[in-house]
């Protein structure tokens, strides 16, 4: 893989869980999440494009570079193996460690998962809209206009909101590129293969969430044998329900997995 600075943040002592953010965000968002939790030594990290790890020209963004990123980013860390979770991206980078590198990971904990096997799946095609927007003087206001926005905007006015945030000015003048690529990935080929992965796995889905419907969190469940899955609050509705909710959920998994936390 090409030569990536990765904005690595560390937060908490105790076994690593590596938990990554969403498409479009950053560290923070993750942190804001979980961070608090203690007895665990939680390992964030901006993807190349998003936040403070900028992509280099010679990188292509997909699921397995971005995992790959992971990878070599705990090497350095010195860290082998670990449990993993993220939001909707970084659910998928989770799955695509699992598979890939099913030796390094000891458990999924998976968020609001928006990818199943399928490239340009039908809830995130409104990111690839975006993306041919970014960087116009109007194309804010163009993406206003798109009737897809303006379906989201009219029943949930806060998806949309967080929408919007991929023309903020403090995204990567690569966020287009990323966008494009991501959106026409998947993070595994076959539906198939997660009938392979045998560890724990707890998965949170939710409604009222047009990127990320209830549906592909139950496709991922009936796939992944002994996983448990959970309804939790739309973010849209109720942000504060949504992040007590998650950190009940990650709690009781921790608790759940404490034998084979303390046996790695």
């Amino acid at each position: 893989m090409s030569n990536q600075q990765i904005n690595i943040k560390t937060v908490g002592a105790g076994i690593p869980f590596v938990f990554q953010h969403g498409l479009g965000a950053n560290i923070s968002q993750a942190e804001q999440l979980l961070g608090q939790i203690k007895g665990i030594k939680w390992v964030f990290m901006d993807m190349p494009g998003h936040g403070n790890s900028i992509l280099t020209n010679d990188a292509t963004p997909s699921f397995d570079f971005y995992t790959d990123t992971v990878v070599s980013s705990l090497d350095k860390l010195g860290i082998n193996a670990a449990h993993f979770g993220g939001i909707s991206m970084g659910a998928g980078i989770a799955l695509n460690m699992a598979l890939r590198y099913p030796e390094k990971v000891q458990g999924l904990f998976l968020v609001r998962p928006a990818w199943i096997n399928e490239p340009s799946p039908d809830n995130l095609k409104i990111l690839l809209k975006a993306a041919n927007l970014i960087g116009r003087s109007d194309g804010i206001e163009e993406f206003k206009k798109e009737l897809a926005f303006l379906a989201i905007s009219s029943n949930l006015p806060k998806a949309a909101e967080a929408l919007l945030s991929v023309f903020d000015s403090k995204q990567q003048k690569s966020l287009p590129t990323v966008l494009k690529a991501m959106v026409n990935d998947q993070p595994y080929s076959k539906l198939e293969e997660l009938k392979n992965i045998n560890l724990p796995c707890m998965i949170l889905g939710n409604d009222d969430d047009p990127l990320h419907p209830q549906e592909i969190a139950d496709i991922t469940h009936r796939n992944i044998a002994g996983s448990a899955i959970h309804k939790i609050p739309s973010r849209y509705l109720d942000s504060a329900r949504h992040k007590i909710k998650i950190n009940e959920l990650i709690t009781k998994y921790i608790l759940t997995n404490e034998q084979s936390l303390e046996r790695n």
